[in-house]
């Protein structure tokens, strides 16, 4: 039953931020918890504190930021709309390959890389490179 009043929880779902307006179908929706490790604090997430505000949404205690630093580790339903800021560098998400040792691969096998990056536009290009070399 739609009508009724629901907790949604997308924790650990591989995400950084989210659009504006992503929730405005679930009219009963009460708690929502989204924590992620790679959730980013900043001005693209200030609608969720005026939306949970005005919609009566309470944001989960496990919604905790990772990014930038200095919000590292707090609850965003604590950050006030001023501190969620976009301006200066920013902070790149930073990955870890595991096995972080060399691999050992033979012709025709596969080793997946994955590379993530936040703040792109239309002009930015990622380019691989091994031993100097564009790939």
């Amino acid at each position: 039953d739609m009508s009724s009043p629901m907790s949604l929880n997308i924790s650990g779902t591989l995400f950084a931020t989210l659009q504006s307006g992503v929730f405005d179908e679930l009219l009963s929706l009460k708690v929502l918890d989204f924590a992620t490790e790679y959730l980013t604090c900043d001005c693209h997430l200030r609608w969720v504190l005026a939306w949970s505000k005005s919609q009566s949404v309470q944001v989960s205690d496990k919604t905790v930021c990772v990014y930038p630093s200095n919000l590292h580790g707090k609850l965003l339903r604590d950050i006030r709309e001023s501190q969620l800021r976009c301006e200066g560098s920013p902070e790149l998400h930073t990955h870890q390959l595991i096995p972080s040792l060399r691999q050992v691969v033979f012709q025709g096998d596969r080793l997946p890389f994955q590379c993530t990056a936040t703040y792109l536009d239309n002009s930015t290009h990622i380019l691989w490179y091994h031993n100097r070399a564009l790939v």
